[in-house]
């Protein structure tokens, strides 16, 4: 395992570092399953996405959390699947403070087994993933101890967020090229064939890259990938650069999982802000309409 000094090294120097994933593959492709369980729920009976939507809202604009999750951030199912412009995914997020709002105020929704399992699942992935990488953020401080300590705020839980996607193959990429939201984002593991690596990156030095210049990072099995989102930047710790990447097909068409972690930083507004970056499509599969990739 790398010292988390050369991980930031890394980060300052390549925009991408490996760190070890928290949880063996086994543990993420049981959150896929119980995910897809919640999916085929939420299929068979309509009316149960428009109550996560509205309960996840509720607890959004009431909570008083809204910028502590960085302005944007809300924990809910979304379907995208067949909508024209929308990466062809479906998505479900799920913070801490979420949890408990659901076991006092709305334990119903919990009642509901497909649902428990899958937000139980995510719960514990969620406190080993934030176990794991306590130490790469107390060791930003050797980079920057102001943008350290603004993402571990004494005395609480640091505003961090577990989402799952569930992709759909068709004709365009999974994802246009974006930079994140979040202050730290990992890619925890994704369930692609190995030699088909969708995750790619925009070398760092390219103004406006072409989709063919986004690239894999190499990494063995049971790799995580760390990468900065917009938020520092935003904040003026001008060093902390976005990286940018994009989510490309499989070579041969079926459903891809991605289990994602996002450090977000408290106090900064992301709601408006554009994820997209400029490049050229000389592949012709980016996906025609410019939709935000949050």
């Amino acid at each position: 395992m790398e010292m988390p000094n050369q991980i930031w090294t890394d980060i300052i120097t390549k925009g991408i570092a490996r760190v070890p994933t928290p949880l063996p593959k086994t543990a993420w492709h049981l959150l896929y399953e119980l995910f897809g369980s919640f999916i085929s729920l939420v299929s068979s009976n309509n009316e149960f996405q428009d109550v996560f939507d509205r309960t996840a809202k509720l607890w959004r604009n009431d909570s008083g959390l809204k910028l502590q999750y960085s302005g944007y951030f809300s924990p809910y199912y979304r379907n995208r699947t067949g909508q024209v412009g929308k990466d062809n995914k479906q998505v479900v997020q799920f913070c801490e403070p979420y949890y408990r709002y659901l076991s006092e105020s709305a334990p119903k929704l919990l009642a509901l087994s497909e649902y428990r399992n899958l937000v139980q699942g995510m719960m514990s992935a969620l406190y080993s993933t934030l176990a794991t990488y306590l130490p790469i953020a107390h060791s930003l401080a050797q980079v920057d101890r102001e943008l350290s300590q603004a993402l571990l705020p004494p005395g609480t839980t640091p505003s961090v967020a577990l989402r799952l996607i569930r992709y759909e193959s068709d004709a365009y990429y999974f994802t246009n090229p974006h930079v994140d939201k979040s202050a730290i984002t990992v890619i925890l593991d994704s369930d692609e064939p190995p030699d088909q690596s969708c995750l790619v990156f925009a070398p760092r030095e390219t103004v406006v890259p072409k989709l063919s210049d986004f690239v894999p990072v190499e990494k063995n099995d049971g790799d995580a990938v760390l990468f900065l989102g917009a938020a520092p930047q935003k904040a003026s710790h001008t060093w902390a650069s976005p990286a940018a990447h994009a989510v490309r097909p499989l070579k041969t068409p079926a459903t891809r999982h991605v289990a994602v972690f996002f450090w977000l930083l408290p106090g900064i507004d992301m709601s408006s802000f554009n994820t997209a970056v400029p490049y050229e499509n000389d592949l012709g599969q980016a996906r025609p309409a410019l939709t935000e990739a949050a």
